[in-house]
């Protein structure tokens, strides 16, 4: 993985980048250099909605832990006489960002 572009490299991209779009639309200097860019900003949009959709589980999964049913440790309690008991204060665990039905309505 690369840190930094040398300068004179970057200028020389800018340079031609911006000769390329003097290009009529189907030259194929054109096509080459709007299929590179393409690629670019479809892997940057890839790893941006990965991110996203990282952030939404972990904050999801953060809220079903706070409940009783969904913590981590849960072993099955009622069959040994203990409460379901949540570790969220308040009567609420949170909302999903994500919503989805509950182990019922499935």
């Amino acid at each position: 993985m690369v840190n930094a572009i040398d300068p004179d490299q970057l200028s020389t991209c800018l340079r031609v980048l911006s000769e390329v779009d003097k290009l009529p639309p189907e030259h194929p200097d054109a096509v080459a250099v709007r299929l590179a860019t393409a690629k670019m900003f479809k892997a940057l949009k890839k790893a941006r909605r990965t991110a996203r959709r990282d952030a939404i589980a972990a904050a999801d999964r953060a809220v079903i832990a706070a409940t009783a049913t969904g913590a981590p440790g849960r072993i099955d309690d009622e069959t040994q006489g203990l409460p379901l008991v949540s570790t969220a204060v308040g009567a609420s665990a949170g909302t999903l960002l994500r919503s989805r039905a509950c182990y019922i309505c499935k």
